[in-house]
């Protein structure tokens, strides 16, 4: 469900992907954590050593907070920096360790920033009710994105083959065009925030 933070973790298993935030995937996200709530609060615990019901009741702690958030913040519908993050973090997490060939890194990094533009758009889609703050922050960190994608990244393209790295160049300036817009869209949404 998070490709971002699980190779932010070191789990590099989807560094491919970014998160999807259209509609559906995020009320079956939602769905799921009810129903695995649901499920973790009717267990009976009773007989259970003090020790497996102390974990018990951690996990349910996890699975309200998230749930709460869920509720209440409702992330993806107010805080547009979860868009901007996804995209900076979607390169950051695959050039802050070398766990793999530079090459490898890169052909990943093509891959994500070939579907920020997407990731954007769901963000302008599901922002109903955006937080001025959050939209401010989310602007500074739009603007100054570049240097991350212009500089920062293309430290791994060396191994990349001509095409290759004309793929990598394209993604990065559709991506970096993307970005930006994301942050005028906002701008001009400020007023009435």
């Amino acid at each position: 469900n998070y490709p971002v933070w699980s190779s932010d973790s070191g789990l590099h298993t989807w560094d491919n992907k970014l998160t999807n935030y259209s509609l559906s995937s995020i009320l079956a996200r939602r769905l799921h954590v009810k129903s695995l709530l649901a499920t973790v609060g009717n267990m009976q615990t009773s007989g259970w050593a003090k020790n497996d019901r102390i974990d018990w009741l951690l996990f349910r702690s996890q699975l309200e907070s998230v749930s709460f958030y869920d509720r209440v913040t409702d992330l993806e519908a107010t805080n547009p920096q979860i868009y901007v993050d996804e995209c900076s973090n979607g390169i950051f997490s695959l050039l802050k360790k070398e766990y793999d060939t530079p090459r490898a890194r890169a052909l990943a990094a093509t891959a994500r920033l070939k579907q920020m533009p997407l990731s954007i758009e769901q963000g302008k889609r599901n922002l109903t009710k955006p937080v001025k703050l959050y939209a401010q922050l989310a602007i500074d960190s739009a603007r100054s994105i570049d240097s991350l994608f212009k500089d920062s990244l293309m430290t791994l393209a060396s191994g990349l083959s001509p095409a290759e790295n004309s793929a990598l160049v394209s993604a990065r300036d559709a991506a970096i065009r993307s970005i930006h817009g994301f942050a005028d869209w906002l701008e001009k949404r400020l007023p009435g925030m």
